[in-house]
């Protein structure tokens, strides 16, 4: 049995060996594997095949890729429906699957249609984002919606869902945000870093009147040990002054 390893290592040692002309013999490689979606788009690939394109379907490798801005010009460009926001992959694969491949195109339709492994419900706020974005783009406002809140079968507010999920506002209440890099490495390994905490604190103001805002850096393992302590200690002084933060 082939591991995911193997069948990558196949493909390309099979690939390779009929590009050169090699022919199945002990001095060639000769593993093979299946007609599978990677051989094809590899050897479509090598033989310049048009509709062997991929689509620059955006990913988390797109944060480190030196082609971003490349394929992020080329969605904004083909107005692809990446750009709706909270917009899945599957849903839009499944729109794409029936002619629909824009975001405008998406947020036109007057009646959605029914695809597979999608809900119409999920599609119906999709659209409503879509929507949203289009006004925004041509009236050149922000425009909202503000969504009801989820209710239970007896009309009650569902807890902690949305808005409610939020405590009571205290003074001294402090606001956290996290930066991270995933694909830190060091000495060849790649292991990730969270390289600035940084917390809006409500109980105090800066030189413009605002929430005074806290940075605290890290710029190596060592550092992020010792931010993380910073923050810890940072949330349990303003704790002792503000018990109900």
């Amino acid at each position: 049995m082939l591991t995911g390893n193997d069948r990558n290592d196949a493909t390309y040692a099979s690939t390779s060996r009929r590009r050169r002309g090699c022919p199945s013999t002990p001095g060639c490689p000769s593993r093979t594997t299946g007609a599978g979606p990677a051989r094809r788009l590899l050897e479509a690939s090598i033989g310049g095949d048009p509709a062997a394109e991929v689509y620059p379907e955006p990913v988390e490798h797109c944060a480190i890729c030196r082609w971003r801005d490349l394929c992020r010009e080329r969605r904004r460009t083909d107005d692809d429906l990446s750009l709706v926001a909270g917009m899945t992959t599957g849903q839009r694969r499944a729109m794409k699957s029936v002619g629909i491949s824009t975001r405008r195109g998406f947020a036109g339709l007057a009646v959605l249609p029914q695809v597979d492994r999608v809900s119409q419900e999920a599609l119906e706020r999709a659209q409503r984002q879509a929507r949203l974005q289009v006004a925004s783009e041509d009236d050149g406002v922000m425009p909202y919606e503000i969504l009801d809140p989820q209710r239970d079968g007896d009309g009650g507010l569902v807890a902690n869902r949305g808005l409610l999920a939020l405590p009571e506002p205290a003074d001294g209440d402090l606001f956290f945000d996290i930066e991270g890099a995933r694909y830190y490495c060091e000495d060849g390994r790649e292991f990730g870093l969270q390289y600035l905490f940084g917390v809006v604190d409500t109980a105090e103001a800066d030189e413009a009147g605002l929430s005074r805002y806290t940075q605290i850096w890290a710029f190596d393992p060592p550092g992020e040990k010792r931010a993380f302590e910073e923050l810890i200690d940072f949330i349990t002084e303003r704790r002792t002054r503000h018990p109900r933060t």
